[in-house]
């Protein structure tokens, strides 16, 4: 009976370290494409209304596609794109559009991110990409 209880205890105690102890990944070492998964039934939306840095998960090697929209119908914007460790900045005048096409690019997310000027930036981005590569 008391062998029982110990081994009872014991594994109690294993599963509250396992849980507790490896709950998260240390900072550099988790997945830094947080927001959603890009294909083509699928879009990803993400409403830019402050500027933190977001990143979108992607297929690589296929062509991403991205709308960049300023719904802001007083104020600029500045988006700053982030594909394949490369940095682009694409400025948009008061509700403006813009439709990208990034090919082939090497790394599994995207960052985008939105500054404006005065107040906070009201952009939406639409990113999407193919379910499979085309022959």
């Amino acid at each position: 009976m008391m062998k029982r209880v110990i081994k009872g205890l014991l594994a109690f105690t294993f599963a509250i370290v396992v849980a507790c102890g490896f709950q998260a990944l240390p900072a550099h070492a988790q997945d830094i494409c947080q927001v959603c998964q890009a294909t083509s039934t699928n879009p990803c939306i993400i409403e830019l209304t402050d500027t933190r840095v977001r990143a979108v998960r992607v297929e690589t090697a296929q062509d991403l596609l991205v709308v960049i929209a300023n719904n802001d119908f007083e104020r600029p914007v500045k988006i700053t794109v982030g594909v394949s460790g490369v940095q682009e900045t694409i400025s948009l005048q008061p509700n403006q559009s813009v439709l990208k096409n990034y090919p082939y690019h090497a790394y599994p997310c995207f960052t985008i991110q939105a500054n404006s000027p005065v107040g906070s930036p009201n952009v939406t981005i639409v990113a999407a990409q193919a379910d499979s590569q085309g022959g």
